[in-house]
């Protein structure tokens, strides 16, 4: 029987979008299991404790870890970051099979894509941070935003204003925003990398509403039955007012697509399409295969799209504003996944 493992930091009782995802297999006959990495030992993979879907509920029990993982760790925190070499460790493991591989840090991922010559017009400018990419950085955009590399939900961001008189600068931490002003560049460079974090530089672009939010365009890929990529859900994210990050986990709120706007030029929704097409493929080249990825969108006044962001475990949040229709196809898509996973397996192996 096909069966598949969700390993995840969140417990499986407390989280709905794992609940849906093993409801909807079990209506096409397949097991889910869920396994927190701090469960995984480094010894053997044929007994490990954690949870199966059975009956309408999730029990815990001893299991053999099954062929297929859904890896949904996010590793934001020291203590989960301790976990990393336990999973790395799984993925090795020949028998398993990852059904979709994070990428590195945006740093790696954004050189690659911007590699691909009809991508670039949708990139903005972006170099990695160093003492004099920073001041250079500033002296020709004034405004610039640094992005942690391994970065999650907004948090780490820094906004940096040249003023000529002091430098501000804006701190996003888990929504909230801290400003402070800096008079030299060393006490700013001393503060920037006092935690000794990488980042990436943007120019700080004109990307809010009317009213001063700040917003973008969060776009749903996953592969269907068949291995190929389809779009699942566009939303737009609107961040508080004033402030400069729209992301959810930052105290964002999600806007339907179709209520955005009525009047999108064409030209828009072709570049749109253009960088839904070509933008997975790319990734693909470069590093593992993928099961689903969420693209961030900036959208500046003149209606000219910008890739901010690109994240191979996008939060599945945006689908409360969807159909019942477009969840299921989300909740069901992990399980028709392994299952071509599975034929194509058996068709290699019997070729």
């Amino acid at each position: 029987m096909t069966a598949f493992c969700i390993l995840a930091f969140t417990s499986p009782v407390k989280s709905k979008y794992f609940t849906h995802i093993a409801q909807h297999a079990e209506k096409l006959g397949v097991t889910v299991y869920h396994l927190t990495p701090k469960n995984l030992t480094l010894t053997s993979v044929d007994s490990v404790t954690g949870y199966k879907y059975e009956c309408g509920t999730w029990v815990p029990t001893t299991f053999s870890l099954p062929n297929y993982v859904y890896d949904q760790c996010y590793y934001a925190t020291k203590r989960t970051k301790a976990y990393k070499a336990r999973v790395k460790w799984l993925k090795e493991k020949r028998k398993i099979t990852f059904i979709g591989n994070g990428l590195p840090n945006k740093w790696e991922v954004f050189q690659a894509a911007m590699k691909v010559s009809t991508l670039q017009p949708y990139f903005p400018f972006t170099t990695k941070a160093t003492e004099d990419t920073i001041f250079s950085s500033l002296k020709q955009y004034k405004t610039i935003l640094l992005k942690p590399v391994d970065g999650l939900q907004g948090n780490g961001i820094i906004k940096l204003h040249d003023s000529f008189l002091h430098i501000r600068a804006t701190l996003v931490n888990n929504g909230d925003e801290i400003t402070k002003d800096f008079m030299t560049h060393e006490a700013l460079l001393a503060w920037i990398f006092q935690e000794k974090k990488e980042y990436i530089i943007q120019p700080f672009l004109p990307l809010q509403d009317e009213l001063n939010h700040p917003f973008d365009l969060r776009i749903l890929l996953q592969k269907n039955e068949n291995g190929k990529w389809e779009e699942r859900k566009r939303v737009i994210r609107k961040g508080k007012q004033h402030t400069f990050t729209s992301n959810i986990g930052s105290g964002g709120s999600v806007i339907a697509y179709e209520d955005w706007r009525l009047d999108i030029p064409p030209f828009f929704e072709q570049s749109i399409q253009e960088i839904i097409h070509q933008l997975p493929l790319c990734i693909e080249k470069q590093f593992l295969p993928l099961f689903e990825l969420g693209i961030d969108i900036g959208i500046s006044p003149d209606y000219c799209p910008y890739i901010l962001d690109i994240n191979s475990k996008p939060g599945h949040k945006i689908m409360e504003t969807s159909t019942e229709e477009q969840k299921e196809k989300v909740y069901e898509a992990p399980t028709k996944y392994v299952l071509y996973l599975d034929q194509l397996k058996e068709w290699r192996k019997n070729r």
